[in-house]
């Protein structure tokens, strides 16, 4: 027993010794940026943009690159467009008619399926969650999101469950919300990582926790609004067309007289 639980603890020193060398070797290796843009409550774009550091590629180049074309296969997959950058990084736009279609590629695009899975399947798996409720108020709508994303799996905990290191600092996770409105944080966890700006919501990810977001935001229904201006020119035009019939002087008069 003693000897399995020395194996098992030079096993974990070990692999973080190796941690620790990779992170001062390759820290900022990855940036990886997720991003929902909302432009109104029928349009709207999932992007990503991922960006490699000279020194990975010169490292790992064909691991770098079985991932990119993961990524791109899985883009595809959902409707999305792909852009090669000029550092060897990756640019992709996913568009969305509505919440329930964002609901749909989102959590597709992040859940790979096939010869996608079968690539990614040497790299730590990280789950993830996009949820949307959506209430129609005629003139406007207020749509509340809520995103769950695992990283436990870039970590290295102690037996009670504490964070010892996290290999993930060789990533920098950020996630964007864009919306017509400025966003409602309710319940971010942890707080310290949001910033807003306007309509503009940037949240840092922590590797090695489950981080969690739940915003609420309203944007315009434009639908709403257009079938509103039309019923209004619609009544206008009908009393100008067929304005009320004035009353009759005579008829006046001998109302009067009475």
């Amino acid at each position: 027993m003693f000897t399995q639980s020395l194996k098992h603890w030079i096993g974990r020193l070990r692999w973080f010794s190796l941690c620790t060398i990779l992170t001062i070797l390759l820290a900022g290796c990855v940036d990886y940026e997720i991003g929902v843009q909302f432009n109104s409550p029928s349009h709207g774009m999932i992007t990503q943009r991922l960006a490699i550091s000279e020194r990975l590629q010169n490292l790992s180049q064909a691991t770098v690159q079985q991932w990119l074309k993961a990524v791109e296969q899985q883009a595809r997959s959902v409707g999305g467009t792909v852009k090669r950058l000029p550092d060897q990084g990756l640019q992709i736009t996913i568009p969305f008619r509505d919440g329930s279609d964002l609901e749909q590629k989102f959590n597709q695009f992040f859940q790979p399926q096939g010869k996608a899975a079968s690539a990614l399947s040497n790299f730590p798996p990280i789950s993830s969650h996009l949820s949307l409720q959506r209430n129609n108020f005629l003139l406007l709508e207020r749509t509340r999101l809520a995103y769950v994303i695992d990283l436990r799996s870039l970590g290295v905990a102690s037996s009670s469950g504490n964070l010892l290191f996290s290999p993930g600092t060789l990533l920098g996770l950020t996630f964007h919300l864009s919306t017509p409105w400025k966003a409602k944080v309710l319940s971010p966890q942890p707080s310290s990582t949001v910033q807003q700006r306007s309509g503009d919501l940037t949240w840092k990810l922590l590797p090695g926790v489950e981080n969690q977001l739940d915003v609420v935001f309203w944007m315009p229904n434009w639908l709403g609004i257009g079938t509103v201006v039309i019923i209004v020119l619609v009544g206008f035009g009908y009393y100008l067309r067929y304005p009320a019939p004035a009353k009759s002087p005579a008829l006046t008069s001998s109302v009067s007289s009475s």
